[in-house]
C-alpha cells in the first residue's frame, strides 16, 4: 500500500512493480522495511530527490532490484535512514549485497564474512567511492562491474580466497594505482583493469589467463615494466593469456 501527501509517498508494500511509478512526479519517497522487492518501477521520475528507508543499511542492500538503469536512486544520488545519508556501508549476516547502493554517493564499503554473496554490480557508478574491503569467503558475482566506474577508489582489500577478477571489475578506476591480487587468483578477466589509474600490480603465480585487454588505456604503467609476475620467464610464456596489454611495448619483469 502507498500513501501520498502533497508529491511525497509512503510505501508499505512488499513489491513495487514494473513501472509503478514511471514518469510520476513524486519529490521524495519512504519505504518501509517491509519492501522486499523493486522492479523497473521508476523510470522519468527525474525529479525525485529524496529517497528514505524505515530500515537498517543490510536490509535495503539486501532488497531485490531488478537492474540498476533505473532503479530508485537513480535521481536522488543516495539513500537516507533515520534522517541521515548513508556514506560508509558496513554489512554482515545477508545472503546476498544487491545493487541498492550502485551509482550512489557512498564513500567507504565494508562487506563482512557473514555475508554470502555480493552482486556483480553492487558498487558500478559509486563516484565517490573512496575505500572498500570484503571478506574473506565472500563470493563476488561475475555477471557485472564490480567497481566500474568508481573514479574515486584508491584503496581496495579483496577476499584472499578469491580465483577471479571478473570482466570490467576495476574498468575506468582512474584513482587506483595500487592493489594486492589474492595469491591463489587463477583468472583475470577481460577488461578487468582498462582505464584504470595503475602505476604497478604483480601477477601470482597462480594466474593461468589474463582475457582481452585486461589493461588497456592503463597509461601510468608506462610499459610492461611496471607489471610482475611471482614466476619464471619460462613458466609464463606457456600460459594461454591473449591480448592481454593492449598497446603496451616491452617484456614484463618476471621473478620466481
Amino acid at each position: 500500500m502507498s500513501s501520498a501527501k502533497g508529491r511525497a509517498l509512503l510505501v508499505t508494500d512488499t513489491v513495487i512493480g514494473y513501472k509503478a511509478f514511471e514518469n510520476s512526479g513524486i519529490t521524495e519517497i519512504t519505504l518501509a522495511d517491509t519492501v522486499k522487492e523493486i522492479d523497473f518501477a521508476f523510470g522519468g521520475c527525474d525529479k525525485l530527490t529524496t529517497v528514505n528507508y524505515n530500515g537498517t543499511v543490510s536490509g535495503w542492500a539486501s532488497i531485490y532490484m531488478h537492474g540498476t538503469g533505473n532503479h530508485i536512486l537513480a535521481y536522488a544520488g543516495g539513500l537516507n535512514i533515520g534522517g541521515q545519508r548513508v556514506k560508509n556501508i558496513v554489512v554482515n549476516n545477508i545472503d546476498e549485497f544487491g545493487l541498492g547502493f550502485a551509482g550512489t554517493d557512498i564513500t567507504s564499503v565494508k562487506i563482512g564474512s557473514g555475508v554470502k554473496k555480493v552482486s556483480g554490480s553492487a558498487f558500478n557508478g559509486c563516484k565517490e567511492l573512496v575505500s572498500a574491503e570484503i571478506a574473506d569467503g565472500v563470493e563476488i558475482g561475475l555477471n557485472g562491474s564490480l567497481f566500474r566506474f568508481c573514479e574515486k577508489l584508491e584503496s581496495v582489500k579483496l577476499p584472499s580466497d578469491m580465483k577471479i577478477i571478473p570482466q570490467s571489475m576495476f574498468e575506468s578506476c582512474y584513482a587506483l594505482q595500487q592493489i594486492n591480487l589474492p595469491k591463489g587468483l587463477t583468472h583475470i578477466d577481460n577488461m578487468a583493469f582498462r582505464d584504470s589509474g595503475l602505476t604497478s600490480i604483480v601477477i601470482p603465480a597462480s594466474v593461468v589467463r589474463i582475457g582481452a585487454f585486461a589493461f588497456e588505456y592503463c597509461y601510468d604503467l608506462k610499459s610492461l615494466r611496471s607489471i610482475s609476475f611471482e614466476d619464471t620467464a619460462e613458466n609464463w610464456q606457456i600460459r594461454p593469456h591473449v591480448n592481454t596489454f593492449g598497446f603496451f611495448a616491452g617484456r614484463p619483469r618476471c621473478y620466481g
